[in-house]
């Protein structure tokens, strides 16, 4: 699906390319999006147009952004670098690395860039050479090219290449020509570490002369997948990150390299780091991590997927009807199921709703945008595999034999569907607050619905809605939803009529349009037995807190960060050290502390 917006976003993507291209300089952008908005779609969209990839190049909505670009795109030819990084020591060990491995699959036989530190592989070739003599030596290696410069090698230009120095250009062709020839195995044995390579500014000066001057391309374009989420990988380890964030900016400037074919670089982003560090970091070391992070940003331009492409998105891939027959039927179920009053109408809108928040809500039935949005949130959040899609997914499935057409989807079975998978959080202090939820939940709440309902686990009914015990359930779950997400607008300032809302459909009541009343009842007797649930407000419509965790030692921890710094540090030792002495000052003890 090419939605307006999307068009809009190639446009911006290629119009970066063009610049580099006739500037000669590299340049970098982030492709900013929640899960699921398409960040990875779109580059690999994006690296068929610039392959010239026909289906691409004349899909609909895509043909006159292409036809645009099409004068300056004619004849150059784009050296197109998918990575993947998590498994990655390092950056320079990854983009390196990756270029390496591409190009080996890419352009068979033709020499390598010399990214390598090659001080013991020049030694073992040196050895070799000893060994076999020229004749056996060079005829190991790839034979020269004419047409890129590259002569046969003999023995003059072997003296010339053993004798200079490592940034020489006979050495690294000679490197080059090793790893395709006797050493061919070492590249890829050296791919993830980090002690092989050259300096990552270094190294894109080299492979961007190896694809203009051995390869014959115009520009190389970086498609660095999850390289955000690999650093996130590292957050509780400030030095690592500050050392590896230094390097970013790398991709956008290099302070004495010449790089004849520039590099383009897309970074797909589903947060800003500092957000995480904000979280998960305090201390000395922060203020530096921060200062390196706003400088990337500052160099890096931004393409947003905006997740107003999400309902068209959503419907395409999982809610199109198979044909006309359930189309009208599914459009009538939903004017039935949407019949609701205004306020919770307004709700499960998640904003105040126009005709355009109305058809984006049919394209997303039986889920609401309240409940995509939230999804969307959660699953960035708390996530690391699976997209909202992928959720959402999740979820037709386990409810495909007890949603009956015209129920909407209630919000609390997200939890279902976290609380199942294998993927956890991001953080250290996401992953321990996701724990405490769920055990919250298991051996606090769970067995107090079963005890109230007077079943036992094994008379728990399925996820059909009608039952009251699933309808407190739900109720639970979404408060404990909110409780991990707070800043997500679906789930701030929860009350009874909001969380009524939220589940629409599967509050069970004797009477009509009772389910606020319903709501307000589970929460004055969920408050009554567990301390975490907190009511304030009117008796009839009760706003609900749940404090996972009593003391907000973050909030602590920040507000007091300026106290800590390196005479801080000091004066805990002295302190610390004259407690357990049983000394009163420092008088009492000789040696004088630093």
């Amino acid at each position: 699906m090419v939605t307006p917006p999307l068009a809009g976003n190639f446009d911006r993507a290629l119009g970066l390319i063009r610049s580099a291209v006739e500037t000669g300089s590299s340049r970098a952008a982030y492709l900013d999006g929640s899960f699921g908005s398409g960040k990875s779609h779109f580059m690999a969209v994006l690296h068929a147009i610039l392959s010239g990839d026909p289906d691409a190049r004349g899909k609909k909505g895509l043909a006159d952004v292409v036809a645009k670009h099409d004068a300056w795109l004619k004849d150059r030819r784009f050296l197109l670098v998918p990575y993947h990084l998590p498994d990655s020591q390092s950056l320079d060990a990854a983009i390196l690395g990756g270029y390496v491995s591409h190009v080996t699959r890419l352009h068979p036989g033709k020499p390598l860039p010399a990214v390598f530190r090659d001080d013991e592989l020049i030694a073992d070739a040196r050895e070799l050479r000893e060994r076999a003599g020229d004749d056996e030596f060079i005829a190991q290696l790839p034979v020269g090219d004419d047409e890129w410069g590259t002569p046969d090698w003999d023995t003059a230009s072997l003296d010339r290449a053993f004798a200079e120095p490592p940034h020489g250009l006979e050495r690294r062709r000679l490197v080059g020509d090793l790893l395709v020839g006797p050493f061919k195995r070492y590249a890829r044995a050296v791919r993830a570490d980090q002690e092989s390579y050259i300096s990552l500014d270094e190294g894109l000066s080299v492979i961007s002369k190896h694809a203009k001057d051995v390869l014959g391309y115009d520009a190389i374009v970086l498609l660095l997948d999850e390289l955000v989420l690999w650093l996130a990988g590292y957050i509780g380890d400030t030095t690592k990150v500050s050392a590896e964030a230094q390097k970013v900016s790398k991709l956008v400037e290099s302070a004495e390299h010449e790089r004849p074919a520039p590099i383009v670089s897309f970074v797909p982003r589903q947060r800003d780091l500092r957000d995480l560090v904000r979280k998960d970091a305090y201390g000395a070391e922060t203020t530096t991590l921060f200062d390196t992070l706003k400088y990337w940003d500052g160099r890096f331009d931004s393409i947003r997927l905006d997740d107003r492409n999400l309902p068209a998105i959503v419907h395409e891939r999982l809610l199109k009807p198979k044909d006309e027959s359930a189309r009208l039927s599914l459009d009538d179920a939903f004017a039935r199921s949407t019949a609701v009053p205004a306020q919770t109408w307004e709700i499960l809108l998640g904003t105040h709703g126009d005709k355009g928040d109305r058809d984006a809500f049919r394209l997303t039935y039986p889920f609401s945008p309240a409940f995509v949005h939230t999804m969307v949130d959660i699953s960035g959040a708390l996530q690391r595999e699976r997209t909202a899609l992928k959720l959402m997914q999740q979820l037709l499935v386990d409810y495909r034999d007890v949603l009956p057409v015209g129920q909407l989807m209630p919000l609390g079975a997200i939890f279902d569907v976290l609380a199942s998978g294998a993927d956890r959080p991001f953080t250290d202090k996401l992953r321990d607050e996701f724990e405490q939820a769920k055990r919250f939940y298991t051996d606090k709440l769970r067995p107090y619905l079963l005890m109230k309902h007077q079943i036992t686990a094994d008379q728990v009914p399925g996820l059909g809605p009608k039952h009251l015990f699933r309808a407190d359930d739900l109720v639970a779950k979404t408060l404990l939803l909110a409780a991990l997400v707070p800043n997500v607008p679906a789930l701030g300032g929860l009350t009874a009529t909001r969380l009524a809302a939220l589940n629409h459909g599967s509050i069970v009541t004797m009477l009509p349009n009772q389910e606020r009343g319903q709501v307000a009842r589970t929460l004055k007797q969920l408050s009554a037995q567990f301390g975490e649930i907190r009511l304030s407000g009117s008796e009839d419509d009760p706003r609900v807190d749940l404090a996972l965790i009593g003391v907000d030692t973050e909030g602590i921890i920040r507000d007091n960060r300026h106290a800590d710094d390196d005479a801080a540090r000091r004066r805990l030792v002295r302190e610390l050290l004259w407690d357990e002495l049983k000394l009163k000052d420092e008088g009492a003890f000789d040696v004088k502390f630093p």
